[in-house]
C-alpha cells in the first residue's frame, strides 16, 4: 500500500456522496506526532517547534452545507520534513514549499467534487498565498480564505488601508463564547466589503499573473479597530476574507469572524 493509493482511496465514496449537493470543501494541515527517540527517529522529520517528530497531513473534507453532515475525505497530502532548508522560503518555487498542498489539494479536490451542485472551498489563513489566489479558475468553485497579510494593491494602497476606507455595509451582533476567564457576551460587528486588485509580490513565481482581482469582506468589532492594543483578535471578532465569487454571484459572498 502506497501513500498515493491511500490518498486516492479517500475520494472513491465521497465523489458519489456529493452528487447534487451544496458542498463545503474544508481544508487544513495537521501535525501528527509520533513517539521517537534520539537514536531512532523512524525516518520522521521535525514538527511543531522542532522538539517532536512526525508527519504533516494536509486534508480536504466534504461537508453538506444544508445538513452539516461530513460526507468523507476528498484529497490531501501526507509528508515528512527532510531536515532543515538552506534556501529561504520566499526564494523557493511553489513546488518546493510546504504551502504547495493548499494549491494542489484545492485543484484536485474540486475536480473530485465536480458532481456537486455547488462547491465552496473554505481555508485558513495559511492559504493566503498569491499562487493559490490566482490558480483557482474564476469559473470554478466559490473560495473563502482568511487574509493573513497586508498585501500591496495595484492602486498603490495597502489592502488593509483600502478596506478601512470603505463605508460600513452592515452592522450586527455576534454571540462570543466564554473563554480565558471572560464571560460569554454579544459583540457588535461591522461589515465592509468590496473588490480589490492585488499586485504580484516581488518574491513569487515569475510566471504568476501581474495582478489578481478578488473580493474582500471584513468583519470587525469597532472597539477593536479604535483600540487595537487593548483587545486581541482572540477576544474581539476581527477577520478579513479574500473571496472568489463566480460571475454573477458576488451577492452570495458571506463572512464569518476570525
Amino acid at each position: 500500500m502506497t501513500t498515493d493509493r491511500i490518498l486516492e482511496s479517500w475520494s472513491e465514496t465521497t465523489s458519489v456522496a456529493v452528487q447534487g449537493r451544496d458542498i463545503l470543501a474544508i481544508q487544513d494541515t495537521s501535525e501528527i506526532k509520533s513517539k521517537t527517540t534520539a537514536k531512532n527517529r523512524r525516518d520522521l522529520g521535525e514538527i511543531g517547534k522542532g522538539n517532536i517528530h512526525g508527519l504533516l497531513l494536509h486534508a480536504m473534507v466534504a461537508v453538506d452545507a444544508d445538513t452539516g453532515h461530513c460526507l468523507g475525505w476528498v484529497d490531501g497530502d501526507i509528508r515528512t520534513r527532510q531536515g532543515q532548508r538552506d534556501t529561504c522560503h520566499t526564494d523557493r518555487p511553489l513546488a518546493d514549499k510546504e504551502t504547495k498542498p493548499w494549491v494542489e489539494t484545492a485543484r484536485k479536490g474540486t475536480a473530485i467534487l465536480s458532481e456537486a451542485r455547488r462547491i465552496t472551498v473554505l481555508a485558513e489563513a495559511e492559504r493566503d498565498i498569491y499562487a493559490a489566489l490566482v490558480l483557482i479558475d474564476r469559473e470554478g468553485p466559490f473560495v473563502l480564505t482568511r487574509s493573513a497579510r497586508d498585501r500591496r494593491l495595484r492602486n498603490g494602497h495597502s489592502l488593509y488601508e483600502e478596506v478601512a476606507s470603505w463605508p460600513i455595509g452592515a452592522t450586527d451582533f455576534l454571540e462570543i463564547q466564554a473563554q480565558s476567564g471572560r464571560a460569554a457576551r454579544a459583540a457588535q460587528v461591522e461589515l465592509r466589503f468590496g473588490e480589490v486588485t492585488l499586485r504580484r509580490p516581488d518574491k513569487t513565481e515569475p510566471d504568476m499573473p501581474e495582478q489578481c482581482t478578488l473580493r474582500v469582506e471584513e468583519v470587525a468589532n469597532p472597539i477593536h479597530q479604535r483600540r487595537p492594543n487593548r483587545l486581541s483578535g482572540a477576544s474581539s471578532p476581527h477577520g478579513r476574507l479574500a473571496c472568489y465569487p463566480k460571475p454573477g454571484r458576488s451577492s452570495e459572498c458571506t463572512a464569518s469572524a476570525g
